[in-house]
């Protein structure tokens, strides 16, 4: 009695009745669960209820891939933003402050030009009806320019002499000479100096006996500007010119 009860015992046990029967339907085999997400979707898709929709969930993934796509563009931060404005600025500010400055300090010099040179006495049809005194007497015209933009310009007396030069020759001869009075230009202006003055030289160029061509004529220019914007940037320069024609 005692046998048939072990044999009993052990063939009632769990590991004989799973080896004894390999195939029984009390033995599920492991399935693979489908995502929650997707079953959920699924669920949904197949109730009707489909509250997004599947154009709308298809535009939020690719609006997702999108997003955390490297290549996307990123907005400035603010901070950022606001530093590139202010250095955008503060160039600005300094290239006027610059500009300024040196258009104040350093002015352009004054440009003269020759307009008309006249000798009468070399001239017979001219100096038909002229007196003694104007034959033997220089006639120039001057313009002077004023190229500053923001500064104006005040000439003092202009010192005047003028020489002649034979052709093949080195020496220089004295002519003439004057002071003119001195005048005043305003920004991008320009005026006009007309010149009569005695030749004391003219005879000695007259017995050259060349025509007026073939003489070189130097008119040498000294005068003084004073470039005034405001008080406080008043500023004297001499200048030296000299013109050969």
């Amino acid at each position: 009695m005692r046998l048939m009860s072990v044999i009993t015992t052990y063939l009632s046990s769990p590991i004989i009745n799973i080896i004894s029967h390999p195939f029984s339907d009390d033995v599920e085999a492991p399935v693979d669960e489908p995502d929650s997400k997707e079953h959920e979707f699924a669920r949904n898709w197949e109730d009707g209820s489909n509250p997004l929709g599947l154009e709308d969930q298809i535009l939020s993934e690719i609006v997702d891939e999108h997003d955390n796509d490297g290549s996307a563009s990123v907005p400035l931060p603010k901070n950022r933003k606001v530093g590139f404005y202010l250095f955008y600025c503060s160039f600005v500010i300094l290239y006027i402050v610059c500009f300024l400055v040196i258009a104040y300090t350093y002015p352009l010099k004054p440009v003269c030009e020759i307009d008309d040179f006249k000798l009468p006495g070399y001239n017979e049809e001219l100096s038909a009806n002229m007196n003694e005194e104007m034959k033997e007497s220089v006639y120039l015209n001057l313009t002077f320019h004023n190229r500053n933009r923001l500064i104006s310009a005040s000439y003092d007396h202009l010192n005047i002499i003028i020489y002649y030069i034979p052709p093949q020759s080195k020496s220089v001869y004295y002519l003439a000479n004057t002071i003119a009075p001195g005048f005043h230009l305003h920004k991008l202006k320009h005026t006009i100096v007309k010149v009569h003055m005695p030749a004391p030289g003219l005879p000695g160029l007259l017995q050259l006996g060349l025509p007026l061509s073939v003489i070189t004529i130097r008119v040498n220019l000294e005068f003084s500007v004073r470039f005034s914007c405001r008080a406080p940037c008043q500023h004297k320069q001499r200048f030296n010119m000299t013109f050969d024609f």
